[in-house]
């Protein structure tokens, strides 16, 4: 590239650069409500141009034979010692993060103690867990990789109210968990709520029914008192098949259940070629629901909990005095008869 070449890319970047600091600039004039005003338009645009295009499927990619999770070891002995050593300062970082700053974002070596930046919102939202998955898998420490899969599937949680750097959020947590799925073929728990509440927007269009979708979770309901309302629930559910289809996906049918309400026929339902099974009683919200929208079931088992736990402490605790056992009464038994009692009083 010539000298004249290099100076009018220059340019070109400083222009662009100034640009864009103009335009954020302008963007930080405006209030908040009129920023997320702006982004829904905007993606409700794209959503509008993808549905006038004739959407092709991808085609299939099978997954190659990668170097290096496969136990392979290599022929030249000096790379051997080579790759051993990495493995080991791999496990000794690892192991330090793990026991001065575990679910933290980083760890602080010399001080050795845990830190979570700004850039995810000062939460902690275990970054180095999430970003060192896929190194632990292909180093082939799979005991450390399940120790971080155990700590996502429990820990992990994307309700933070704060700014976060986009970019490290796509680099560390989108990458982190897309790359340790391609990599072992293990379904991180958080990675299908990630990548749905990202990624889907049509599961429920033209749906006849009242579709609720959640992070993890898609409810159908509707009336069914007539053979059309049936009928309207089963297309919904035929078009949801064909959305699987479309998007090389599935539903679990082992997790898809009816629940009949009050004295509604029962009707039979199909998906993907198999009967749905009906069922009774339903948890939703930690709460089990029964077909007649009562929390008998639910007061069984909150009851039953609490007379467990009030026996264990009769067996363990000898004194019979007001003050020796309303704080263990307060502690251990009167939480599970609280759960969700705003719930049941609404």
């Amino acid at each position: 590239m010539s000298r004249e070449e290099e100076e009018r890319l220059r340019n070109k970047i400083r222009a662009d650069h100034e640009k864009a600091l103009e335009e954020a600039k302008e963007k930080l004039k405006k209030s908040r409500d009129e920023i997320q005003a702006e982004i829904q338009t905007e993606k409700n645009k794209v959503v509008q141009e993808l549905k006038k295009k004739d959407s092709k499927p991808l085609p299939p990619v099978p997954l190659p034979n990668l170097i290096g999770i496969n136990s392979g070891e290599p022929a030249d002995p000096d790379i051997r010692e080579k790759r051993n050593k990495i493995k080991e300062m791999m496990k000794h970082a690892w192991d330090n993060y793990r026991q001065y700053g575990w679910g933290h974002n980083e760890l602080k070596p010399i001080a050795r103690k845990g830190h979570s930046t700004n850039i995810f919102g000062n939460s902690q939202m275990g970054a180095t867990i999430v970003d060192a998955l896929d190194t632990l898998y292909i180093m082939g420490l799979h005991d450390e990789f399940r120790e971080g899969q155990e700590w996502i599937d429990k820990n992990l949680d994307f309700s933070v109210n704060s700014e976060v750097s986009v970019f490290e959020v796509n680099i560390r947590f989108i990458g982190g968990l897309l790359a340790a799925y391609y990599l072992s073929g293990q379904e991180v728990s958080i990675l299908s709520p990630i990548l749905l509440n990202i990624f889907i927007t049509d599961l429920d269009d033209e749906a006849e029914c009242t579709p609720n979708r959640f992070a993890d979770d898609t409810k159908l309901g509707g009336v069914v008192d007539m053979p059309k309302h049936h009928a309207a629930t089963q297309r919904d559910l035929d078009r949801l098949e064909k959305w699987t289809d479309r998007n090389f996906t599935q539903f679990s049918e082992g997790k898809c259940k009816v629940l009949h309400l009050g004295n509604n026929p029962i009707h039979q339902y199909m998906l993907e070629a198999s009967h749905l099974e009906s069922i009774f009683a339903e948890k939703d919200l930690e709460v089990l629901v029964g077909t007649k929208l009562t929390m008998s079931q639910q007061n069984a088992l909150a009851a039953k909990k609490a007379n467990c736990i009030l026996g264990c402490i009769r067996r363990s605790i000898v004194s019979r005095l007001r003050e020796m056992i309303l704080p263990f009464y307060s502690a251990l038994v009167q939480p599970p008869m609280e759960c969700c009692i705003q719930f049941w009083a609404s």
